[in-house]
């Protein structure tokens, strides 16, 4: 899955529109096997889950997206951070 991720692009040529997709994944959940129900499932599940994050965690979320917003092109693009954890940590 991680790798259907990280070679996907989105491009104007890939978007669809919302009432495609839902057609689309109608029809491909009316032939799906037990296994791939699960995993519908499970995703479905997973976007019920509410989290707690504490008045502490945030504080420090809000202040970097404020840094962000003050300064965008301060970040490092995906790749650079993809490359750096990977000498880091050798993934």
């Amino acid at each position: 899955m991680r790798d259907f991720f990280h070679n996907f692009e989105f491009t104007k040529e890939r978007v669809m529109k919302s009432s495609d997709i839902k057609t689309r994944i109608h029809n491909y959940i009316d032939q799906a096997d037990d296994r791939m129900l699960q995993i519908f499932n499970a995703i479905i599940d997973s976007e019920s889950i509410e989290y707690d994050i504490s008045k502490e965690e945030k504080k420090i979320l809000d202040s970097r997206l404020q840094q962000h917003l003050e300064n965008p092109e301060e970040g490092k693009l995906w790749t650079e951070v993809r490359s750096l954890l990977k000498v880091k940590y050798g993934v």
